[in-house]
């Protein structure tokens, strides 16, 4: 089986957002990112960031761009996205 050279964390010319939701998928919080900016280190940012605020890190691929928080009950998905996913629709931190 050969596997694929493709990484999807690979500095590009595309406009790239941070987004975060809640299990029902809505949108709460949307951060657009620069192009040409290194989605790595974006990624691994994001996830100090979010451990630094008390969440706990679940799972993470960093081949969907998508890591998963938790915080008592509430649990939360941010990923990078390439496509703009409009305004956030609520609140993400808690």
């Amino acid at each position: 089986m050969r596997r694929s050279n493709f990484d999807p964390l690979e500095i590009g010319n595309e406009a790239a957002w941070l987004v975060v939701r809640n299990l029902h998928r809505a949108v709460l919080e949307v951060r657009p990112l620069p192009v040409g900016v290194d989605l790595k280190r974006v990624f691994v940012a994001a996830m100090l960031e979010w451990m630094d605020a008390g969440w706990k890190l679940a799972e993470f691929s960093s081949r969907t761009r998508t890591f998963f928080c938790t915080k008592g009950t509430q649990r939360l998905m941010v990923e990078i996205s390439l496509t703009d996913q409009g305004p956030a629709r609520g609140r993400a931190r808690g």
